[in-house]
């Protein structure tokens, strides 16, 4: 109280000094350049910044100088602040606000004494003091509750808690003596009084647990009186309307083996008569009539009376009223028993009043992202029709940002009868994602540098407006690549995206030759690569050539895109529209002595820049809960792109790329009865998706596609594990390898470990790949077990033969920062010689390494 009576002193006297003295004083009107700390030795810059960078580039005031010195006494760092105004520049026309300051003691060590049921370790994560942080004396009675807690929670009901602390050279030892007493374990729960439940029920319904096999037994007296309420409501779910538990007697042993007192509890129940539902009624209700109401009450007349599924039903009764606006109703519920009969029926009685309006809508919390970024995401305003339903849109909408970690909706009263404010408190995240890393891959060849490296920066939240700023690099032995991206979601304040982005890329390729006799004409329809000499040849040996016949070739592209896009709301999901343009110059190399290209294409682009255009459009319907970690709902997504517009392109060619996706909560299990996961629940989240992708003719009636455009499984996205060198056919990167055509599937089972931050997943995968439009690959033909490499067929009616499948297993991180996916797959396929299903490598599994795909 002293220290605050001092603050709020020096504020005065300094608020007086610097009013006294506007006229004379060169800082005042001054825009704040800086502001610096000198002295710091424990407490950091960062944990400043946070405080002060509000002030920052504000024009000095005698008001702005009082709260600013009223916050940094706030922080309770220090125990000496001296201020002082600096020039900013040789001109003085800025100012830079120096605090000279002496730290507060910083905490040295933490020791704990008398803790032989607890480990150390354990105690420490309960404490809000940390080492080599400042010390504040009032936190030690924080830790003290915090720790006696977690005692309770371990069934000691004795246990003791005192601290102190010593003062040595400007550092802190803190100790915590603790006295644990006898620990008490639940070693039997006996019911009195309960003959229509079984005793095994009413302990399943309990959070405490005996002892046992996989239970500790640790008694906590709060979880009893929690307990009690447990059974008192199961029996209402009965029916037992009058449940009551007369007395909790325990009786307690000592185990002095274990050095601990059993405990046995004893519950009196009289659990009353049963009751049977006998119907409900309105009064006073006008704006939705009785059957409305009535419908939310689903109960058959002479039913077991469940008084769950009763409040259930009440508070959907209510909720019609609230998401319509009409939140000042007062609606009362009178219970009319008939004991005689064991009946029991419900009366409504409701007072109407008109709808309320928001007057208005704030933002706490948002100390970077801007309150314009917030407001335009909730489909409310100042004015409206009070909306609950369309609070949870704007809540999901905002979730969906992923800028905050948590968003709390609260209602105040307005300033007259029938307004509301509307307040969302919420709580920021780091929106920069950063993603690198180093892998070895080509160890022992001497053509490859074995590491490469990437280095990705991502910033969703750019300068709190809502833009996205993202830089990416990729370095290869055999590719490299450098990006820039821009992002405006909201052009002209309306869901309207646009995105400019910038790329250079490096690609080292493999091409077919044609330098062997005999050498064919780039115009003649029956010419094969090297070594073959007629189509019979090729066909022969399954379309694959040798590696020893491919060459070496670069290819150097920049380009320029541009997309844009507009959301409509609409009761189905958010309907997106859409499309961009992308031109690019690329420019192939190779040594043109030693080596003949086989494609044509190759060849003409040698040492020439081409240039290649691309116009897309695109449209999608997004009902998903939470796109980036989805629970419920479904996605729907048609993209079309056309390649090759002018003279002189090498590419030209359409494609089509179909996307579905679904999820669906197949259970979510509270975990209330573990202690330590109370808050927590065992879900499990099914997904499925199926894409279509197709390459098609363009305006010259021909497909003319680079090895590279060309459609693949590639082991990583699709069809998982599959991306071995034994699959190279299946792979887009040559003009024989690869199709125009591809179906990929598949099934997810999803089991958050710890929700927003890791999922354990496993999959099924299938995938179907067609080498031109009428014949599909055959997958155990590529796997060299006897049948063709290619048969005549339809994408969508494969033959099992056709389907690259695989299953696994891994983790996958639903962090923005780390959208990393570590995966074990096996794949495996149907041989249509043994007519079975064989693995690829029986006694090795894939390990798969990939980043979450965004929709698209």
């Amino acid at each position: 109280m002293k220290r605050w009576f001092l603050v709020g002193l020096l504020a005065v006297v300094v608020l007086m000094s610097v009013q006294a003295q506007a006229d004379t004083e060169w800082y005042i009107g001054k825009p704040i350049r800086n502001i610096r700390f000198e002295g710091l030795q424990v407490v950091t810059n960062s944990d400043l910044d946070a405080i002060i960078r509000e002030y920052r580039d504000q024009a000095f005031s005698a008001e702005l100088w009082m709260q600013l010195l009223t916050a940094v006494y706030q922080l309770d760092y220090f125990t000496e602040i001296a201020p002082e105004a600096v020039p900013g520049d040789s001109q003085s026309q800025s100012v830079v606000i120096l605090f000279r300051v002496v730290e507060r003691p910083a905490l040295r060590a933490i020791l704990f004494d008398g803790n032989r049921g607890i480990r150390t370790a354990e105690l420490q994560e309960v404490l809000s003091i940390k080492l080599d942080s400042i010390f504040n004396q009032g936190d030690l009675r924080l830790d003290e509750i915090a720790i006696r807690r977690l005692y309770l929670e371990k069934g000691y009901a004795e246990v003791a808690i005192s601290s102190r602390f010593e003062v040595e050279d400007n550092r802190v030892t803190v100790f915590f003596d603790i006295v644990e007493g006898t620990k008490v374990t639940l070693d039997s729960i006996i019911f009195e009084g309960a003959s229509a439940i079984s005793a095994q029920a009413l302990k399943g319904e309990m959070v405490l647990k005996e002892r046992g096999l996989f239970q500790s037994g640790a008694f906590n007296e709060s979880l009893l009186l929690e307990d009690r309420k447990r059974i008192e409501f199961y029996y209402k779910t009965r029916g037992y309307l009058d449940i009551t538990i007369v007395n909790i007697r325990r009786e307690t042993v000592l185990d002095e083996r274990a050095g601990a007192q059993r405990l046995t509890l004893y519950i009196e129940l009289s659990e009353g008569q049963r009751y049977l539902y006998d119907g409900v009624s309105f009064a006073g209700n006008v704006i939705f009539d009785t059957p409305t109401l009535e419908a939310f009450f689903r109960f058959r007349s002479g039913s077991i009376f469940n008084y769950a599924r009763f409040l259930e039903a009440d508070g959907q009764l209510r909720d019609l009223y609230y998401q319509n606006g009409y939140i000042f109703n007062e609606i009362s519920m009178e219970e009319r028993r008939d004991a005689e009969r064991g009946l029991i029926a419900y009366q409504y009685t409701i007072q109407e009043r008109e709808r309320a309006h928001i007057e208005n809508i704030t933002i706490r919390g948002n100390d970077r992202t801007m309150d314009e970024v917030i407001l335009r995401e909730i489909p409310l305003e100042a004015g409206d029709i009070f909306s609950n339903a369309r609070i949870r849109d704007g809540m999901r909408n905002l979730y969906n940002l992923q800028y905050f970690s948590s968003i709390e909706p609260e209602l105040l009263p307005g300033s007259q009868d029938l307004l509301m404010e509307l307040v969302f408190n919420v709580v920021e995240q780091s929106t920069a994602e950063i993603q690198f890393g180093v892998s070895l891959s080509g160890v022992g060849s001497d053509s490859a540098f074995p590491i490469s490296g990437l280095l990705k920066w991502n910033e969703k939240n750019f300068l709190g407006r809502g833009q996205s700023l993202d830089i990416d690099l990729n370095v290869a032995s055999n590719s490299q690549n450098l990006s820039f991206g821009f992002t405006e979601p909201w052009l002209f304040n309306q869901r309207w995206s646009t995105r400019v982005e910038l790329a250079f890329q490096h690609t080292s390729n493999l091409a077919l030759q044609d330098s062997m006799g005999p050498v064919f004409s780039y115009t003649d329809p029956g010419r094969v690569p090297d070594p073959y000499s007629s189509w019979a040849e090729y066909q022969a040996a399954g379309n694959v050539v040798p590696s020893a016949y491919y060459m070496n070739y670069d290819t150097w592209s920049l380009s320029l895109g541009l997309s844009t896009g507009y959301i409509f709301k609409t009761l189905l999901g958010d309907l997106g529209l859409g499309g961009g343009y992308n031109i690019a110059l690329n420019n192939k190399t190779y040594d043109d002595d030693l080596f003949r290209p086989y494609d044509a294409g190759l060849r003409t682009n040698l040492n020439t820049w081409l240039p290649s255009n691309r116009l897309f459009a695109r449209a999608y319907l997004n009902q998903l809960d939470m796109w980036f970690d989805p629970t419920l709902g479904y996605y729907a997504s048609q993209r079309f792109t056309l390649t090759g517009f002018f003279p002189g392109e090498l590419e030209r060619y359409t494609r089509s790329d179909t996307r579905l996706e679904g999820y669906l909560t197949l259970f979510n299990l509270p975990l209330s009865f573990i202690p330590i996961l109370e808050d927590q629940s065992f879900k499990m989240v099914l997904g499925l998706h199926s894409s279509v992708a197709v390459l098609m003719p363009w305006f010259d009636g021909a497909t003319t596609v680079s090895g590279g455009n060309r459609l693949g499984i590639d082991g990583t996205f699709i069809g998982r594990g599959w991306g071995t060198d034994t699959n190279i056919a299946l792979r887009a990167g040559s003009e024989t390898t690869g199709g125009t055509a591809l179906w990929s599937n598949w099934l997810e089972l999803r089991i958050p470990i710890i929700p927003g931050i890791i999922s354990l997943d496993s999959f099924l995968d299938a995938a179907v790949l067609a080498s031109s439009a009428t014949q599909l690959y055959n997958i155990d033909g590529v796997q060299g077990s006897g049948a063709t490499a290619l048969s005549d067929g339809s994408l969508l009616l494969p033959a099992l033969n056709n389907i690259a499948f695989s299953f696994g297993f891994g983790l996958r991180f639903t962090l923005q920062q780390l959208p990393l996916r570590l995966y074990l797959a096996k794949p495996f396929y149907y041989n249509s010689q043994s007519a079975q299903l064989q693995f690829v490598d029986p006694d090795n599994w894939e390990f798969v390494l990939s980043f979450s795909q965004p929709l698209n």
